[in-house]
Order: structure tokens, then sequence, then C-alpha cells
């Protein structure tokens, strides 16, 4: 059911836990928290499609959407985006659906770097999505690590990345292949290689972190 609700709209269920109490879930009674997210390029494609591009953002489309489908799960939605923060990171390595990269980004088994979070659905009831886990880090055996030297700044150290030099980067002209082709670090991972966004898609989202970025 949950997933035929998600799939005509791109997005896809990556994975589930059993909320506990240090999990710090804001919804009294949540048992089961599905992950809501996206891989490759579907729901980029329905997204661009669907949206007024003058009036409407990814994040309005999606909780316009994934608000909807809760409504009719019955559950109740969370979103990255939602200030303060929730730590999407951590809920998403508790549902089994990716482990911390070098990048300090989460690295899916199958997707690699090529996946995104949109949404968490808490339910009052134990969900089973039948989703096998990765026990493996994907990254283990990757003896090069090319996603720490592919970056024309050096912004990532192998613990976190330094946003600060990355944003300043992105503002010079010389940055240019980074915000048409899209992060080098993360197309230099071989993961999930087949899932890699498509330039329009990357230009979209590396102008969204930009703006982030300068926002600030």
């Amino acid at each position: 059911m949950i997933e035929e609700k998600l799939s005509p709209y791109g997005f896809k269920a990556l994975g589930v836990f059993t909320v506990e109490a240090d999990d710090l879930v804001p919804v009294e009674g949540g048992v089961s928290a599905v992950l809501v997210g996206n891989y490759g390029g579907e729901m980029f494609e329905r997204y661009a499609a669907d949206r007024d591009p003058l009036t409407q953002t990814m994040d309005e489309w999606t909780e316009q959407v994934i608000g909807q489908i809760a409504k009719e799960l019955k559950a109740t939605a969370l979103y990255p985006f939602s200030k303060p923060h929730l730590p999407f990171q951590r809920w998403a390595r508790r549902a089994h659906a990716g482990r911390q990269s070098p990048l300090g980004l989460n690295i899916h088994p199958v997707y690699g770097m090529w996946h995104g979070y949109r949404a968490f659905l808490i339910f009052d009831h134990e969900v089973d999505l039948n989703i096998t886990p990765a026990d493996e880090h994907p990254c283990f055996g990757c003896e090069d690590t090319p996603c720490l030297t592919a970056c024309p700044v050096e912004a990532f150290d192998g613990v976190q990345h330094d946003v600060d030099k990355c944003g300043a980067f992105l503002m010079k002209v010389s940055s240019l292949d980074c915000h048409n082709k899209g992060c080098a670090s993360r197309l230099a991972c071989p993961i999930g290689s087949e899932y890699r966004y498509t330039a329009e898609q990357m230009q979209f989202h590396m102008t969204a972190f930009s703006n982030s970025v300068w926002g600030r």
C-alpha cells in the first residue's frame, strides 16, 4: 500500500525502523518510521512536470504530495527541511538505508550517492517493508577513495564537509564545471553510477545548494 501511493510520484520507501525513546521522534505514539526518498531521476522528472516553476520549490511540492499521502495512510509526515532540523541522516542509518560516507553524507549500498531523503512517515503500528538491509558498508574495499581527491578545493577531509570553502569556490567563474556537471566528489564515487542524476537534475541541486550557502 505504501509503495503504491508513493510510486506514481517517483518516491520510494527506502527503509523502516521501530521507534525507540532514544530516537527522539517528535510524534506521540509513533511506532514505525518509514523513510521516503528517491533515487535516480524518476522523482525529479515528475516534479519538473508538475510544479509551477515560478512559485513552487521542491520542498513545497514534496510537502504537498507527501502530506496528502500521509493523510491517506493515517501517518504523520516529518520533513528534512522543517525547523528545528531533524536528524534525518541518523534516522536513515537506523532504517538501514545508508551508511556514513567519507563525504559526511550517507551512501546507499545500491544507489550510492544518487539518492535523497524527502520525508519520514510515522505510523502508530508496526510496518514491514520487506527490505533486506545490507550489512556491509559500501565504502569498504574502496582503496583509492576518489571522492576525497576529486574536489577542486579539497572541501572534504574524510570526516566532514567544509561548507564555507565549498560555497566560496562556487561563487567563482572557475566553478562552472561543478555547477554544470555536479559535485566532482559525488561523481567520482563508483557506487550506483547507473542511478546518476541527469545534468538538469545536478544543476538544479547545485543551484539550490549554492543559494542555501549564500543565504545563510
